[in-house]
């Protein structure tokens, strides 16, 4: 496995994941419930799970 391959492999399994995880929860979740005078706490393993799951169902949806 050469050096191009890891890098696709780690942006794929990690960064992606997480950066969906992360668009979703700042869009949806937080307003809904975090104050608007109370900062809210990201938690990137939970980002990464919930990007993880988005993922998969998208990639599911265009594969039909």
């Amino acid at each position: 496995m050469d050096l191009t391959s890891s890098v696709n492999l780690f942006f794929q399994i990690f960064v992606i994941p997480v950066l969906i995880g992360l668009l979703f929860e700042l869009l949806v979740i937080v307003p809904m419930r975090v104050p608007i005078d109370e900062s809210p706490v990201f938690l990137l393993y939970q980002d990464w799970a919930l990007g993880l799951i988005f993922l998969k169902i998208w990639t599911r949806l265009v594969r039909l």
